[in-house]
């Protein structure tokens, strides 16, 4: 059965790392604390590289084999990786997480 969730998504390969990472931390505390006691959890989803027409635009077939060679798993994530993690956190498992961050990028660090 589906929650109520307050929902971010993020953006890893931001132009500046830790401001990314520094705004969406405060962002998803801030709402945390205000959503207390509603019954709604908060958190953040941020994804890696995602096989997306996006993630793709004006890449080189040199730099995504240079992402996927990075990768500990070996590929580049699918968007199903990501919605199987939005899912888990939407439905009764993800009850009891709140005021998380979760990399979701198959081990890559930036």
């Amino acid at each position: 059965m589906a929650r109520p969730i307050y929902s971010i998504i993020s953006q890893q390969w931001s132009f500046d790392m830790k401001v990314s990472l520094r705004e969406n931390s405060y962002h998803v505390h801030s709402r945390t604390k205000e959503l207390k006691g509603s019954g709604i959890t908060v958190n953040c989803v941020a994804p890696g590289s995602v096989a997306t027409e996006l993630f793709f635009a004006g890449k080189t077939e040199e730099t995504v084999n240079r992402l996927v060679d990075s990768c500990p798993l070996g590929r580049i994530g699918q968007p199903d990786d990501v919605s199987k993690i939005v899912g888990f956190l939407a439905g009764d498992g993800g009850e009891w997480i709140n005021g998380q961050i979760i990399r979701d990028n198959g081990g890559s660090v930036v």
